[in-house]
């Protein structure tokens, strides 16, 4: 989960503890502006990072695959023409 949260791990706390989660709530309570942008923040972050297409094409480079028209016919089905 840390990795997901980048910069906002201070807003990760341990399961189990009611008043850690008490304590995130009411943190959200007293600021809903920042709330919201954290939200913002992470919610761009996990589709830049965590999306479908960030994950296939993490893949993908990895086997060294994602050049030019090899990764137009493997993700859009695209034949050269």
């Amino acid at each position: 989960i840390p990795e997901i949260f980048g910069s906002h791990t201070d807003a990760l706390f341990a399961p189990g503890i009611a008043a850690a989660m008490a304590d995130a709530i009411e943190g959200a309570l007293e600021d809903p502006a920042a709330a919201l942008a954290r939200a913002k923040e992470l919610r761009e972050r996990i589709f830049l990072h965590f999306s479908q297409k960030a994950m296939v094409e993490g893949v993908l480079a990895g086997y060294g695959f994602w050049k030019g028209r090899l990764w137009d016919q493997i993700v859009y089905g695209l034949v050269a023409g």
